[in-house]
């Protein structure tokens, strides 16, 4: 578990130093990139989170570029659940090694 942790604090470091970074699955989008300026995709279309459910990357890019507020709600939103997520993975997984190393 102090891997976890230790995980947690890394990645919330780096969130908080690039302020355009949303999560996915591969490689965060820096959503700033002009590469976003026409697509009309959610961050990530797996995530059930309101964020990537009712708006597009364009329209985050949108945000951020103008200095919304809003941008930075629906970062959070999304990033925070992607990582709930992410998290609720590795302990799935870790809880099924150490079952599987006592069994």
């Amino acid at each position: 578990m102090k891997r976890v942790a230790l995980y947690m604090i890394v990645l919330a470091g780096l969130l908080a130093g690039a302020p355009s970074a949303l999560a996915a699955r591969r490689v965060a989008l820096v959503i700033g990139n002009a590469k976003y300026r026409l697509d009309t995709r959610p961050v990530d279309p797996r995530c059930p989170c309101e964020t990537c459910q009712t708006v597009s990357r364009s329209y985050l890019r949108h945000l951020f570029r103008a200095k919304e507020i809003l941008y930075s709600h629906l970062a959070t939103v999304h990033n925070l659940t992607f990582y709930a997520e992410h998290i609720r993975q590795l302990r799935t997984q870790i809880l099924a090694s150490a079952g599987a190393y006592h069994a």
